[in-house]
């Protein structure tokens, strides 16, 4: 981040799409090259941010320069919402950076940030605040957000949903039974979900941000039995229900809130989950309904696309076999031909010239059966591809591209073929009655005086790696 000086074209975008008055350009900060969020690194919750979140921070802050009636995105200090703004984003960036050690890129959110000079908002100068930045006291920023999903990585099914069994923080073991322990950290990845509207809530500067790999002490956070013991925030009902108990309702572990809850997540070190909304079974039923239906539509693009690969394949199967014939029928005269200038030297220069013909024609059938070889690879890639996106219907985020890759490299053209009958089989079976969850296994509960899970499932028999 650095402090400085508008530039032209955004005193012009200040101007005319916040400043209710002109403002001159010794009147105003501008903070730019803002990290404020990305999709690849760990929060102290131990969440991930999805793409579709990044990319609605970006149009949120954007969206008032092409509407002026869009909200205005805040900046403010320490996440006071009581407070109004110390300063306003005006515009936004999306970068894609390199992760060092990896081919992988993280999708960077850049926002720039302006400020009046000598504003005193929420009990801190707005001078005083650019002194601390550039005398190297404070640096940390914290987005504060709304999420409506947050999609466990390890089962995909919904982190608040009690099916999924995995707590945020804990590592579980993710081979088969009888295969060699591998232990995996549970995280969760948040989405938009339901909530489309407006994402992001506010920027602040904080002292410390939770994307800058803060990690939650032993004990710190509340778990659904512990909840409303000393903070009041949750009250647990005699159906094991976690239910608001009339105060604001704040936690930082998120398995305290239901799947109908909309939450706001202040990304600071030691921020918390606050409740901001509820949506009844009704609402949610009809945004899933509608969820639906677009889902229904894309498949049935994609099967029509799927349709129409396999015409394109089958002509070119069919080209690639006669060409192929013909390739034959080619070298068999050319063995014919060498056999009779074996034979007579009288009629070895017309015998030379026919065998340079041909040698010319096995050289053009060569060139095309080269690009034959091409048109099959690209028919197995094309295989490979329908069975990949036939793969991400059937299973979600749940899908490893990596792992399924390295399967169907494993397969023969038949067998990739079969393989994408059997796919897009239990794909259109889906539809319109979708995919049952599957039942919940053993649940480890923090208060039984015994460990009842499974032997294979007890962490300390197991080396942490």
């Amino acid at each position: 981040m650095g402090v400085r000086a508008p530039k032209t074209e955004e005193l012009a975008i200040i101007n005319k799409s916040f400043a209710k008055r002109e403002l001159k350009a010794e009147e105003v900060y501008v903070l730019d090259n803002i990290s404020a969020a990305n999709n690849k690194t760990m929060t102290s919750y131990f969440s991930f941010l999805g793409d579709d979140m990044i990319q609605a921070f970006h149009a949120n802050v954007n969206a008032r320069a092409e509407n002026s009636k869009a909200p205005i995105i805040g900046y403010m200090f320490g996440h006071k919402h009581a407070e109004i703004p110390s300063g306003t984003l005006f515009k936004s960036e999306l970068s894609e950076v390199p992760i060092e050690g990896s081919d992988q890129k993280a999708l960077h959110f850049k926002p720039s940030v302006f400020m009046l000079k000598n504003l005193n908002v929420a009990g801190l100068n707005t001078d005083d605040y650019v002194k601390a930045y550039e005398g190297g006291l404070t640096e940390d920023v914290s987005v504060s957000f709304i999420a409506g999903s947050g999609i466990c990585d390890l089962c995909g099914r919904d982190i608040r949903n009690w099916d999924c069994e995995h707590i945020p923080g804990r590592f579980y073991n993710t081979a088969a039974e009888g295969e060699t322990p591998v232990m995996k950290l549970a995280t969760y990845t948040l989405h938009q979900g339901f909530f489309k509207e407006l994402n992001l809530a506010e920027l602040s500067g904080v002292y410390r941000g939770a994307l800058r790999g803060a990690r939650i002490e032993d004990g710190s956070s509340l778990s659904v039995k512990d909840a409303g013991k000393d903070g009041g925030f949750m009250q647990v009902g005699k159906d094991g229900v976690a239910k608001p108990t009339g105060k604001e309702v704040l936690s930082r572990n998120i398995k305290d809130f239901m799947p109908t809850d909309v939450l706001r997540f202040n990304y600071a070190g030691d921020g918390m989950i606050e409740l901001v909304g509820r949506i009844s079974e009704d609402e949610k039923k009809k945004a899933d309904d509608s969820q639906a239906v677009a889902l229904a539509a894309q498949v049935k693009d994609l099967l029509a696309e799927v349709s129409r690969e396999q015409e394109k394949n089958k002509t070119v199967q069919a080209a690639f076999t006669a060409m192929e014939k013909e390739l034959g029928d080619l070298k068999e005269a050319h063995k014919a031909t060498t056999r009779v200038l074996a034979l007579s030297e009288v009629d070895k220069v017309d015998l030379q010239t026919k065998l340079d013909e041909a040698k010319t024609k096995i050289a053009d059938l060569e060139v095309k059966n080269s690009a034959n070889e091409k048109l099959a690879q690209e028919y197995v890639a094309a295989l490979k591809a329908e069975c990949d996106k036939l793969a991400i219907g059937i299973n979600g985020m749940a899908h490893n591209p990596k792992i399924f890759e390295k399967e169907l490299s494993a397969l023969t053209v038949e067998e990739l073929k079969l393989k994408k009958d059997v796919l897009q089989k239990q794909f259109t079976q889906m539809f319109p009655t979708g995919r049952k969850s599957e039942a919940p296994g053993n649940v480890f509960k923090a208060d039984d005086s015994k460990d009842t899970r499974p032997v294979a499932d007890r962490p300390e028999l197991y080396k942490i790696k």
